[in-house]
Order: C-alpha cells, then sequence, then structure tokens
C-alpha cells in the first residue's frame, strides 16, 4: 500500500502540466488512485501562497494580491478540470468512492480561503483607481463574494458554517450520484416484445437481455423518449412510471428520499447563519436575479403561456387517442404529439437516415461555426480521449492558427452522468497562457459495429445547443 501511494505521488500526471499539444490531459496516464493524493497536494501548495499573501506587510496592490492568487489556482485547476471529467463522464463505483472523499475536502479548501479575514482585508486595502476596469469589478466581485460566503461572521458562527458545509458536500455528491444510479435501478423491463410495438428494431436489439427481457435504462429527465414511439398507452404509462418513482425507495441505492431532507434542512440552517431568509435567496444575490422574487416573478410569466400552449394542444391530442379508443393518459402526450407532427410532414423516424451523428457534428455544427466565426476543425487522431469512442478536434483560426481543442464524448455508458454538457479540461486564459481543450458530453445509444448512430430532431438541437457553450469556451478571450 505505501509502494502505491508513493507512485501515486512520484508519477502522478495530475501534479505536472500535460506536455501533451494544447496541454489536453494524458486520459490513458490518469488513474483513480492519483486523484487525492493530487487534490491534497494541489491544495497544500495553494495553501501556502495564500499564507504567503496574507501575510504580505506591503501594500496590497493587484500584481502582488490579485495576480498572485490567480496564479497559484491555475495548477489545482488543471488537475481538477481532468479528475472531474473522468468522475461525470466515467463514473463507476471507484471513481465515486473518490468524488465523494474529494469534494468535502475541496469545500473546506474554499472556505479556509473565503472565511480569512487577512485575505479579504488585503482585497479591501487595493486601490480600485489604481487599477483597469477589468481588475476593479473582478476585486468589487471578490469582496461581495467574501461576504456572502461568511467573512464578518464570529469565529463560533465560521465553524459551524464550516461544519454545514462539509456536510452538504457531502450529501450533494450522494444524492447526484444515486440520481445517475436511479437511470438504471429504475429501467423498465419488458418480458413480452409485442409490448414494444413501434419501437425501431434497432433499439428493441440493443434492449435485449440474456434471459430474454428487454431492458430500457432512464434518460436524464421525465418523460422518456421511449414513451414517443411504444404504441401501447401500457406501456408508455409504465415507462413514465419508472421515470417518476426514480429515488423513491424502491431500490435502496438511489433512495434519495432521506438525503434530500437533510440538505433542506441543512440549507435553511445555513441562510439564517448567513444572514438570508432561506436558501433561494441566498443562491439568487450570487446570480443575475439578485432576488429570488424576481426568479419567482419570472416564472409567473413565463408559466401562464406555457399552460396556454399545451392546452391550445391538448384538444387535438385527446381527439388522436380518442381515436385510438382510449383517453389520453399523462404518459400519451409525447407520443401522440410526434403523431401530430407527422401530420404536419415531420417525422423523427423518417428523419433519422439523414440525421447521422458525424454529418450532425462535421457538415452541421462545424459548418456553422466556420460561416459564422471563421474557424475550422482538423481531425486529430493522435490526440485520443479517456474512452475509443471520443474524437478531437484541432479548433484553427480564420488564419489556420490552433486556438483550441474539442472533444466529443457522445454515448451513453453505465456510471456516466446524464443529459448532456459542455465543460473544458483546460480553460482559456490569456492571463495563464492555456488555449482551451472544450468537451461535449451526450447519452445517445452506442451503435454496433458497422452501423451509424442516427438522431431524433430534438438530439439534432441538444448537439447544437451544447455546441454553443462549446464555442463560448473555445473563443473567449478572457484573463
Amino acid at each position: 500500500m505505501a509502494i502505491r501511494i508513493m507512485d501515486a505521488m512520484t508519477n502522478n500526471p495530475l501534479l505536472t502540466p500535460s506536455s501533451l499539444p494544447y496541454r489536453v490531459p494524458d486520459w490513458a496516464a490518469i488513474k483513480p488512485e492519483h486523484i487525492v493524493p493530487a487534490a491534497t497536494e494541489l491544495m497544500a501548495r495553494q495553501r501556502e501562497v495564500w499564507e504567503e499573501v496574507a501575510t504580505n506587510t506591503e501594500p496590497a496592490t493587484a500584481k502582488n494580491t490579485v495576480h498572485v492568487l490567480e496564479d497559484a489556482g491555475l495548477p489545482l485547476s488543471l488537475g481538477l478540470s481532468a479528475a472531474f471529467t473522468l468522475m461525470s463522464s466515467i463514473g463507476g463505483d471507484e471513481l465515486d468512492a473518490i468524488q465523494a472523499e474529494v469534494y468535502p475536502l475541496l469545500t473546506e479548501h474554499g472556505n479556509t480561503y473565503r472565511l480569512d479575514k487577512r485575505i479579504y482585508d488585503r482585497f479591501a486595502a487595493i486601490d480600485l483607481d489604481s487599477v483597469d476596469a477589468e481588475t476593479r469589478r473582478y476585486v468589487e466581485e471578490e469582496l461581495k463574494e467574501f461576504k456572502r460566503s461568511g467573512i464578518e461572521l464570529n469565529e463560533s458562527d465560521k465553524a459551524r458554517l464550516r461544519e454545514m458545509d462539509s456536510d452538504l458536500s457531502a450529501l450533494e455528491v450522494e444524492f447526484s450520484q444515486r440520481v445517475v444510479k436511479a437511470m438504471d435501478d429504475n429501467a423498465p423491463v419488458f418480458a413480452d416484445v409485442a409490448e414494444l410495438a413501434g419501437l425501431p428494431a434497432d433499439r428493441i436489439d440493443g434492449a435485449q437481455q440474456k434471459d430474454g427481457t428487454y431492458r430500457f435504462p432512464l434518460d436524464n429527465f421525465t418523460n422518456q423518449t421511449l414513451q414517443v414511439d411504444l404504441d401501447s398507452p401500457q406501456a408508455r404509462a409504465k415507462v413514465l412510471e419508472a421515470s417518476l418513482s426514480r429515488g423513491l425507495g424502491a431500490h435502496e441505492s438511489s433512495d434519495t428520499r432521506e438525503i434530500v431532507l437533510k440538505i433542506a434542512k441543512l440549507r435553511a440552517e445555513r441562510a439564517e447563519l448567513l444572514g438570508y431568509p432561506f436558501h433561494a435567496q441566498a443562491v439568487a444575490e450570487a446570480g443575475m436575479a439578485k432576488d429570488s422574487e424576481a426568479i419567482v416573478e419570472l416564472l409567473g410569466t413565463v408559466a401562464p403561456k406555457a399552460v396556454e400552449a399545451v392546452e391550445r394542444d391538448r384538444g387535438k391530442l385527446e381527439e388522436l387517442a380518442k381515436a385510438d379508443g382510449h383517453e389520453l393518459g399523462q404518459a400519451d402526450y409525447t407520443y401522440y404529439q410526434e403523431k401530430l407532427r407527422a401530420e404536419l410532414g415531420l417525422n423523427d423516424n423518417a428523419l433519422k437516415p439523414y440525421l447521422k451523428l458525424e454529418n450532425v457534428v462535421e457538415k452541421g455544427i462545424f459548418f456553422a461555426a466556420e460561416k459564422l466565426f471563421g474557424i475550422t476543425f482538423k481531425p486529430r487522431e493522435d490526440i485520443a480521449g479517456y474512452v475509443p469512442t471520443m474524437k478531437t478536434w484541432e479548433v484553427l483560426d480564420a488564419n489556420g492558427e490552433g486556438i483550441g481543442l474539442f472533444q466529443g464524448d457522445f454515448y451513453r455508458r453505465a456510471g456516466k452522468s446524464g443529459g448532456a454538457w459542455m465543460n473544458a479540461a483546460v480553460t482559456g486564459s490569456v492571463h495563464d497562457a492555456t488555449l482551451p481543450v472544450i468537451l461535449n458530453n451526450c447519452n445517445f445509444a452506442e451503435p454496433k459495429d458497422g452501423e451509424s448512430t442516427l438522431l431524433t430532431w430534438d438530439h439534432v438541437i441538444t448537439v447544437f445547443h451544447e455546441f454553443g457553450h462549446a464555442l463560448h469556451g473555445l473563443l473567449t478571450t478572457a484573463n
């Protein structure tokens, strides 16, 4: 064991910047056992710099405070970005256990900084008239964040805040992991293939189990894509019930009820300690809304219009359901919405052959990016991802100069977080002299060898949406 720990420190790819192009993480070299030792070491190094800044007797300036603190954060940021990518995109029991260990450590690390009055006083002492507008804005926002984080609390309350934040971090990690497990735990199972009438043959084949049943892991939203195609109203209802009952105790490994209550109570106590009436106000103040009532008012203007749209269509959907001999149920909406679209000449299954994943990516989002921003994408087969199905492209500007990397991980796997998202393995920064390495993740079913991934129109929208976030990360010129 001692040899393994020593090896995780001396041969740890997370402790030094990657030597690969664009500092892209050497995914093949990173092992789960590297993450905790690297995070612990990099946090310790950063705290040493924090202490130097806190005890600096020279007058506080942007150079000796803001820039020093910024530089001290880069190694940890690079290491954690790679680790977090693997936790969300690979997952599984080993990485889940590491995530549960690391997050409370990071929470305490953050509080060490945010609750240090000496560092706060350094920021407060910077002459804002002597700095550029960007730095001024940064310092002002940092001072607000220190206050929101409890810098003005007494020592006893700070100790209680640290305790609550540690507990919340552990609970929130456990909750998110159980949400992922619930997609598999609550997978609806069908014994008779006749119940699956309407589903494409490839989807039925992919769901067949060794015992002859058909099992469908859930998507990360309420209404399931299965409901769009299943002809049987009973089958649709079974799928929606499986989706709605996630986390409600049918499976111990994904039961979230007690965790949700604990999180809610701790968040309420934390908000009160920090001087907020409730948790939502604490969150809102840190964002654009500033006030939770503003969020409620916005939702109040949107919700009635959404209900009106549903009511406008419901009559047509009820007619379609009645023609099939049954009443319209809550599991039937997407099925009959698709039928209604088909009447207008829009049919997902008819469109699918034209919506191959590789075409949507290379002839869709890349084409649009070139027309809009003058950037092009060059395949880099020499730069591997963390799974064989990942693809990498170098992003070139109008002059042919490389400005970053784009990596796509489009397929579902056990343990992977649900939904779709963008994240940065390396954040682009002028100050840090880093060019961006941006990833898009989706959860499409992986095709059999020799077959293509055919997308629905909603999937195409998802690919374009997430690539919009990727463009934000790729084209950044932020310091």
